[in-house]
C-alpha cells in the first residue's frame, strides 16, 4: 500500500468484491441447505426411511457441490470496477439484504415444490397407468422417478450457483461470466460428474437409467432456477422488506440498537467464564496434584498393569 489514490481506490474495489463473494456463496449454500432439508423430511415423513427421495450418497455429492466447489467458482469472481457506483454500507447493515432473502426463499421453495411435486404426482403428469404394470415395471418407474428428482435437484442447484453471481439486483446473471474460467470449469465438472453418476452410478448411488424424456424434463426443471431468480429479481424490495420485518425474518432497519446496561450480575458471570479452570478450582479450595505426582502415578498404574 502506498499513498496513491489510486491504489486506495483499488483496495476499496477489492474489499467489496471479497464481501460480495462470501454473501453470494451464503445465499447459495443457504439455498441448497433449505431444499434438501425440506425435501428429506417431508419425503421421510410421508414414505419413512425407506422412502427417502435423497439417499445419503445422493445428499453427499450435493453437498460437495455446495460447499467445496461452491467456494472455489464463486469466491474466485473478479473485480468489477461498477462495484465502486455503490453507496457505501453503514457499519449496521445486513449480512443478507433484501435481494439476498428473496432468492433464498424463492429458490428453496421452488427446488422443493419441483422435488415433492414429482414425488407425489409423477404418474399423473406422464399418465402411469399402473393397473397395466407388473410389479417388476412398477419398481423400475419408481427408480426412474428418484433418479429424475435427484437429477433435477442437482441441476437447479448448477443453475442456482449461475443466479446467485449477482445479489444486487442485476437482470443479466450472465454478464462477465467469460472473465472467470474458474467458474466456467467448474460448472462444466459438475454437470460431467452428474451425467457419469446417472449413467454409472447404479446402486451406489441409487440411481436408474432414464429415458431421453426423464433426461429433459429433469435438465429443464433445474434450469428453471435461471427463470425464477429473474422473476424474483422483478420483485419490488419495499414490499418484501415489510414482509420479511413482519414475519420476523429481518430486523426492522430503521429501528436503532439499543443496548442494555450490564448488571453486576452479567458481569460476574462473564468473568466467571474468563477465568481458568486452575483459577476457579483454587478459589473453591480444591488441592491439585503436583506434575511429578501425576507422571508417578502414571507410571506406577502402567507398571501394575502389565504385572
Amino acid at each position: 500500500m502506498d499513498d496513491n489514490f489510486s491504489s486506495i481506490v483499488s483496495a476499496i474495489m477489492w474489499g467489496r468484491c471479497v464481501n460480495d463473494s462470501v454473501r453470494k456463496f451464503l445465499q447459495f449454500q443457504i439455498s441448497v441447505l433449505n431444499a434438501s432439508i425440506l425435501v428429506t423430511l417431508v419425503s421421510a415423513i410421508a414414505f419413512g426411511q425407506k422412502g427417502l427421495v435423497l439417499s445419503a450418497v445422493q445428499l453427499l455429492w450435493i453437498y460437495i457441490i455446495m460447499d467445496p466447489l461452491a467456494v472455489m467458482a464463486l469466491l474466485t469472481e473478479l473485480a468489477d470496477p461498477e462495484v465502486l457506483d455503490r453507496k457505501p454500507d453503514r457499519r449496521s447493515t445486513h449480512l443478507f439484504n433484501v435481494e439476498m432473502r428473496k432468492q433464498v426463499l424463492g429458490q428453496s421453495l421452488y427446488q422443493t415444490f419441483i422435488a415433492l411435486l414429482f414425488l407425489f404426482a409423477a404418474d399423473t403428469i406422464f399418465k402411469y397407468d399402473r393397473a397395466r404394470k407388473t410389479d417388476q415395471e412398477i419398481i423400475s418407474w419408481h427408480s426412474e422417478i428418484s433418479t429424475l428428482i435427484f437429477n433435477a435437484f442437482v441441476f437447479a442447484q448448477i443453475f442456482n450457483a449461475v443466479n446467485s453471481r449477482k445479489i444486487d439486483g442485476q437482470k443479466n446473471v450472465l454478464r462477465g461470466i467469460l472473465k472467470n474460467p474458474w467458474f466456467l470449469g467448474i460448472t462444466l465438472l459438475q454437470i460431467a460428474i452428474q451425467v457419469l453418476i446417472v449413467l454409472v452410478g447404479g446402486a451406489a448411488f441409487r440411481v436408474h437409467k432414464m429415458s431421453i424424456r426423464s433426461w429433459g424434463v429433469s435438465i429443464a426443471l433445474g434450469f428453471g432456477s435461471l427463470p425464477i431468480g429473474f422473476l424474483i429479481r422483478c420483485i419490488p424490495n419495499e414490499p418484501a422488506e415489510k414482509l420479511f420485518i413482519k414475519l420476523r425474518i429481518m430486523d426492522d432497519p430503521s429501528v436503532f440498537p439499543t443496548t442494555a446496561p450490564k448488571s453486576r450480575q452479567q458481569n460476574e458471570a462473564i468473568d466467571t467464564v474468563r477465568k481458568s479452570r486452575y483459577q476457579r478450582l483454587q478459589e473453591a479450595g480444591a488441592r491439585l496434584p503436583s506434575f511429578l505426582k501425576m507422571v508417578f502415578s502414571f507410571v506406577m498404574t502402567i507398571v501394575g498393569a502389565g504385572f
